[in-house]
């Protein structure tokens, strides 16, 4: 019995939470809109390096990640030039950035490692404080904000080998 007011307890605060959690970081339309131009002009020039040619040399898979990294490089720059008019928005919208940042350095050091011979190393992705790669915390934001162009799937953050696949751009 005991098990089974338990049972109903937790499934009875997971409700209340969910209903009574604190909403997300705000973001203003003006700021989300220079999110998405953004992330959508990224995904336009990342389309425009055309297909990875297969099979490409160890310097055409550098060159290809270091031509990636300099869209991502300049997305990462029009993200620190949105200015959200809510602090604890803007503060959600640098950690973004910052992950962003974040993840091109892995890509970076990926390159790097290719350029050193090793021939095919890890990418390895940051984690967060729970452990988790940040790429995880960066689609939530993403979604939770309406910024479905900016996902790391959408920008193919992860993708350091073989074909990309970007979303076509309205």
């Amino acid at each position: 019995m005991s098990a089974f007011v338990a049972f109903v307890g937790v499934w009875t605060f997971a409700f209340w939470y969910d209903a009574n959690r604190p909403a997300p970081e705000p973001l203003d339309a003006a700021s989300t809109r220079a999110a998405v131009t953004a992330c959508r002009s990224a995904i336009s020039s990342l389309s425009g390096l055309g297909a990875v040619p297969e099979p490409t040399d160890v310097d055409g898979r550098i060159a290809r990640i270091r031509r990636e990294d300099t869209v991502l490089r300049d997305l990462v720059a029009a993200f620190g030039a949105i200015h959200p008019t809510d602090h604890s928005g803007a503060d959600a919208l640098r950690g973004f950035t910052t992950d962003w940042n974040d993840l091109t350095a892995a890509r970076d050091r990926y390159a790097g490692k290719l350029s050193a011979g090793t021939a095919r190393p890890d990418l390895v992705i940051p984690v967060g404080p729970t452990k988790a790669p940040i790429t995880i915390r960066m689609k939530e934001y993403a979604e939770i904000h309406r910024l479905t162009a900016c996902t790391p799937d959408s920008l193919q953050g992860e993708v350091v080998e073989g074909p990309r696949s970007y979303p076509r751009v309205p």
